[in-house]
């Protein structure tokens, strides 16, 4: 049964206490230990959290620190898209053989804005056999 404690949160660069049930196991990889809570979305202010610190709670999911970076590294993608978009269809350039280049540009550009816009499900149909392969191993 989860038992209700009070504990520290960092919301932004804000420690704040807060009361709730601390998360005991990682929501990503199941490791249990120290579990830190991950803010998917900054919602409120900084100011309206310290008049209100239980918002501190609201978007969040524990996390082991090592999931934790990639959810960060996550966030800021998504939090940054055009800019990502550019930055894989650059790569993309640089990265495929020259008959392939603008056909994988448009795809590869086609499926960074669908991540990023959440839209992944049903991409999986649309990989090459070869690739399905190399996903599976």
């Amino acid at each position: 049964m989860p038992i209700t404690t009070k504990f520290r949160v960092m919301y932004r660069k804000l420690r704040v206490t807060v009361e709730g049930v601390r998360p005991e196991v990682c929501a990503a990889c199941r490791r249990k230990g120290r579990i830190e809570l991950h803010h998917w979305k900054y919602a409120y202010s900084t100011s309206e959290v310290r008049l209100n610190p239980q918002l501190a709670l609201d978007f969040t999911i524990g996390l082991c620190y090592q999931c934790h970076k990639i959810a960060d590294y996550i966030r800021n993608i998504l939090e940054n898209r055009k800019r990502f978009n550019r930055v894989m269809v650059a790569l993309s350039r640089v990265c495929c053989p020259a008959p392939w280049r603008r056909a994988s540009s448009v795809s590869m550009e086609r499926l960074w804005n669908e991540i990023s816009k959440g839209q992944v499900s049903g991409l999986e149909a649309e990989l090459p056999e070869e690739a399905e392969s190399q996903v599976q191993t």
